[in-house]
C-alpha cells in the first residue's frame, strides 16, 4: 500500500473548504492542509482575502497550536469570509501579505469598475445596438402579484424592433426587489424591472455598488413604451416628477421607541406610493421636500394609499408635523420623445 506523505517543515498550503461568519468569532474557514504545517500567527492570503491566524479547531472543537496535512482543521482570523474552493497559502511575514493583498485590491476593484461601465441600461440600449454590440435585451421582472408579472411578463415578450432585437423575460417573481434578483441581473447583464414593488436597502446598495440598473413602475403601458423608445433610440436619461396625490395632516402620532413622529393625514385626491416624493407645505410656503419613508394603515405598512383613506405617513427629514400641513406626493416618470 503506497503511503503518501508531505514536508510538515515547510509554509503551510491547503484549500478552503467552506467559509461563513460567526457572531461571537468573525470569519471562519474550514480548510483542508495539503502541505506543511499551519501555526498560531501565521500570515496567509487566499484568493480574495488574507489575515493572520489566531486560533486552530480540530473536527472535534479542540484548540490545536499547530496543524500538520493533510487534515482538516477551522482556522480564525481571516479579514473577510472566504470562499469555498480559495487556496490559502502562509507567507514568512504580515508585510508581504499586506503588499499582495493591497494589489489584489486594486486589481479586483479596476475590474469592478471596468464591469459597472459594461452593464445594460436602457438609456445606452440604443447605442449597442448601433455599434452591433447588443443584440437583445434581457429582463428580470418582479411584481405585485401573479396576475401584473404574468401580464407584463406577455405585454414585454411582445416586444420586438425593425432590427431583430429580442427582449427575453430571464426571471419573474412576485414580491419586492432583493440581492438575489441584483446578482442574477449582474451575472446575465439584465435590467430588473419592478412593477408595484419596493427595492430592499440591501438589493438597492449592491445594485449601485455592481452598476446594475433597476427601474420602478406602476403602469404597464409606461414599461413597453420605455423599453420600445430605448430600441429605437428615443429614450434620454430626462425625468419629471409628477403630481399625483394631495393630503392634509390631522393629527400626530410619537413612536418613543422609534423616535419618531408620524403625520396621521388624509388623502384628500389623488394616491400616494411607498417610493413618492413628497413636498410638505405649511401656510402656503414649502417646507421640504424628500423621499417618503413609510405609509401606514392603522399599524401595517402598505404600498400606497388612495383618495379619501386615512393613513401614517414618514417622510424624510420631516421630524416635526403639524396639523394643517398640506403633503403633496410626486411619482417620478420619464420623459418620452413622441415619434
Amino acid at each position: 500500500m503506497l503511503e503518501l506523505k508531505t514536508n510538515p517543515d515547510t509554509y503551510a498550503q491547503g484549500v478552503v473548504i467552506e467559509g461563513r461568519l460567526d457572531k461571537g468569532r468573525g470569519a471562519v474557514g474550514t480548510v483542508l492542509l495539503q502541505k506543511g504545517t499551519l501555526k498560531i500567527g501565521d500570515a496567509f492570503i487566499t484568493n480574495y482575502t488574507y489575515g493572520k491566524v489566531r486560533a486552530i479547531f480540530n473536527d472535534q472543537g479542540k484548540r490545536l497550536k499547530d496543524a500538520k496535512a493533510v487534515i482538516p482543521v477551522e482556522v480564525l482570523g481571516f479579514e473577510e469570509v472566504p470562499n469555498a474552493g480559495d487556496k490559502i497559502k502562509v507567507f514568512p511575514n504580515d508585510k508581504e501579505v499586506k503588499q499582495i493583498a493591497a494589489k489584489r485590491s486594486t486589481d479586483i476593484r479596476r475590474f469592478q469598475d471596468d464591469k459597472k461601465k459594461k452593464k445594460m441600461t436602457l438609456e445606452d440600449l440604443h447605442k449597442k445596438i448601433e455599434s452591433g454590440a447588443e443584440k437583445k435585451l434581457q429582463v428580470i421582472i418582479k411584481g405585485d402579484g401573479i396576475g401584473s408579472v404574468e401580464a407584463l411578463s406577455e405585454a414585454i415578450e411582445k416586444i420586438s424592433s425593425d432590427n431583430g432585437i429580442q427582449v427575453q423575460v430571464i426571471h419573474k417573481d412576485v414580491g419586492d426587489i432583493t440581492e438575489s434578483d441584483v446578482l442574477l441581473a449582474d451575472a446575465s447583464d439584465a435590467v430588473v424591472i419592478g412593477f408595484f414593488v419596493s427595492v430592499l436597502p440591501a438589493a438597492k446598495d449592491l445594485a449601485k455598488q455592481e452598476g446594475v440598473e433597476i427601474k420602478i413602475y406602476h403602469i404597464i403601458y409606461e414599461v413597453v413604451d420605455s423599453i420600445k423608445a430605448a430600441m429605437e433610440g428615443l429614450l434620454e436619461p430626462e425625468y419629471e416628477l409628477v403630481e399625483i396625490g394631495e393630503a392634509e395632516v390631522r393629527q400626530v402620532f410619537k413612536v418613543e421607541s422609534e423616535n419618531v413622529n408620524i403625520a396621521g393625514s388624509y388623502m384628500r385626491k389623488g394616491k400616494a406610493y411607498q417610493d413618492s416624493t413628497a413636498a410638505v407645505k405649511r401656510n402656503g410656503y414649502e417646507l421640504l421636500r424628500a423621499e417618503v419613508k413609510t405609509l401606514k394603515r392603522f399599524k401595517d405598512t402598505v404600498k400606497e394609499v388612495k383618495e379619501g383613506y386615512e393613513f401614517g405617513v414618514v417622510v424624510e427629514g420631516y421630524k416635526e408635523p403639524a396639523v394643517g400641513d398640506t403633503i403633496i406626493f410626486f411619482e417620478e416618470r420619464q420623459k418620452l420623445k413622441k415619434l
